[in-house]
């Protein structure tokens, strides 16, 4: 079996100069999206590029704030949808999110979403070798071995 400590090896593009997060998030407007779903605690600020949210969605990763990630990635996607790092990332998150969760529900959807955003990353760049690993990380979770080798070996 695998956990979420199987996975930390899984590093994200980012470089240090963008990792002036936390006081971002502390101070993100409460009123932007207001009906929109999102996890307590969290808050969402407009005018954030596409850097900008993929940095928030790296430390909020770290930080094991998997939903949190998860919606900041996908902001970043909104932006530019032809970025393959956000959508790699955004299946990092959602395999651990996969990891953390215990309904089984939550688990194959999370992974299921994992796949879709991996495979959308080796679409968009056919030679990022991390491309190929966060697609078959979620196979791994869920235990076709045999399909990681093959995304593996491609």
């Amino acid at each position: 079996t695998f956990s979420r400590q199987s996975f930390a090896c899984l590093p994200f593009e980012s470089s240090p100069s963008k990792l002036r997060l936390s006081s971002q998030i502390n101070t993100m407007s409460k009123q932007d999206n207001a009906n929109a779903p999102r996890e307590p605690g969290t808050r969402r600020k407009p005018g954030l590029t596409c850097v900008e949210l993929k940095g928030l969605g790296n430390e909020a990763f770290a930080g094991k704030r998997y939903s949190e990630a998860i919606e900041l990635f996908t902001r970043a996607i909104r932006l530019d949808p032809n970025q393959h790092v956000y959508f790699g990332n955004r299946s990092a998150a959602h395999v651990a999110k996969a990891l953390e969760e215990k309904a089984l529900s939550a688990t194959k959807k999370h992974t299921k979403l994992a796949i879709l955003d991996a495979k959308k990353c080796v679409a968009l760049d056919r030679k990022w070798a991390k491309g190929y690993m966060r697609w078959a990380t979620p196979l791994l979770v869920t235990g076709d071995y045999i399909a990681a080798i093959k995304v593996i070996k491609r």
